[in-house]
């Protein structure tokens, strides 16, 4: 939020025939967000102790009979003992985890109003302000006219055409899902603005975007 305050301190305002407090330039502001989680994936289990060959065993039947004809019970005490290994616990599970990473990416995007020069008596320096202003619209509609013609959209898209596009590229066809908010004016003196830009804003709703998650393991 202090960067978003310092940033509207900096955004140039000024009175103008049409509006009192009159943006000079469009303002975007971008938010990165990264989250990192671990997961489990699988369990890794330790290999089993090598049983004994049944070669191995025989000797050991073997040695027990021999001793048993020796010194009387001598088997039966080393038959226990082979019962007792066979019986060893498995050995537990290790869990293996992953980090799993999900990035996204948020534009705030305040646009300055579409003017014209007739309406808001800017001179000067004002004048090239709104002649940047709705460059950057007219740029703006251009790109949004071509992703909402699939014809169009296969061919090219002029993102180029303007640094406001160029920055607002993700935002518009990429990976994204986007909302546009028209603000328009009730006064009857205002009707073809208004128009203008309602019909500005339906055009996006032909824009049709895939949205799949950002995420890396």
């Amino acid at each position: 939020m202090g960067c978003l305050r310092r940033g509207s301190l900096a955004r140039v305002t000024e009175s103008t025939n049409m509006n009192e407090q009159s943006s000079r330039s469009h303002a975007v502001f971008t938010l990165w967000v990264t989250h990192r989680r671990t997961v489990a994936v699988a369990s890794a289990t330790a290999p089993p102790s090598p049983k004994p060959s049944n070669e191995a065993r025989g000797q050991d039947v073997e040695g027990a009979a021999e001793h048993d004809s020796a010194g009387g019970d001598g088997a039966e005490g080393a038959g226990g003992a082979e019962d007792s290994k066979g019986a060893s616990p498995e050995p537990a599970a290790t869990p293996v985890t992953d980090v799993v990473t999900t990035t996204a990416k948020f534009n705030f995007v305040d646009l300055a109003g579409s003017e014209r020069l007739k309406r808001t008596g800017a001179t000067g320096k004002r004048a090239k302000e709104g002649i940047d202003i709705n460059s950057g619209l007219l740029a703006l509609g251009n790109v949004i006219s071509a992703l909402g013609d699939a014809s169009k959209r296969a061919l090219h898209v002029p993102y180029r055409d303007s640094k406001l596009t160029r920055v607002l590229q993700d935002s518009l066809g990429g990976n994204s899902r986007t909302l546009m908010i028209a603000c328009v004016s009730p006064a009857d003196r205002d009707f073809v603005e208004t128009l203008n830009t309602l019909r500005y804003a339906n055009r996006t709703r032909n824009i049709k975007n895939t949205v799949v998650v950002n995420q890396d393991s």
